[in-house]
């Protein structure tokens, strides 16, 4: 089984079930439990391994490192790093997803013609490069701005429907304290209308990621 849980705008993990051993990185399977208690990916390591077998998932793929190893040539502390984790392509993550990938956007918006070299880019590269950075970042902070207004009128109309469709049917069946249950009701269907975090996923033949 493999899932794709969402942690931020840029950031996609993917995970599986599979045994997690020390020098691994997992994450918290259960959501709910994730964003009550804040729950962060951690390095599994000698003393928590045993422990965390049954309610963590290990990660396998990631679009951003979550390894940190040491510099080599004498260069003192670490640096971010993919190891035991493997790279996963953000524009391929939002491709699958969405149908479209900001960074490809962008990159259609403001090409780069490759005119100088890799160490000695052009003044146009380098201009086209800040271009797409923004263009990237205009995006998402637009994307952040409007997560709280993920609701059409529709939607609306719909949750309206449901509540009365809810208190109807408590009525008919004289559930007592039926406010209580109507309220649970609708929280859940409201729930159920949000963007979606996590997807069963698959690698093709290619490599590239694929709902289920």
């Amino acid at each position: 089984m493999n899932k794709l849980i969402k942690l931020s705008e840029t950031h996609y993990i993917v995970v599986d079930d599979s045994e997690i051993k020390e020098g691994d990185y997992a994450i918290h399977n259960n959501k709910e439990y994730r964003n009550k208690y804040n729950e962060k990916p951690i390095l599994c390591t000698k003393s928590n391994c045993e422990s965390i077998q049954e309610h963590w998932d290990k990660i396998t793929h990631s679009t951003q490192p979550l390894e940190l190893i040491d510099w080599e040539n004498g260069a003192k502390g670490k640096r971010p790093a993919f190891d035991k984790i493997k790279p996963l392509s953000l524009s391929g993550v939002e491709d699958a997803i969405n149908g479209y990938s900001v960074e490809k956007m962008a990159e259609e918006e403001y090409p780069i013609n490759r005119t100088g070299s890799m160490w000695m880019p052009s003044r146009h590269e380098v201009s086209n490069m800040y271009r797409q950075e923004g263009y990237i970042k205009g995006f998402n902070v637009r994307e952040q701005l409007a997560k709280d207004k993920v609701f059409t009128v529709e939607d609306v109309e719909n949750i309206w429907k449901y509540a009365l469709g809810c208190a109807e049917t408590h009525d008919k069946y004289g559930t007592k304290n039926k406010s209580k249950f109507i309220e649970r009701d609708v929280k859940e269907f409201i729930q159920s209308l949000l963007p979606k975090t996590e997807w069963e996923v698959e690698f093709n033949e290619q490599g590239k990621i694929v709902l289920l």
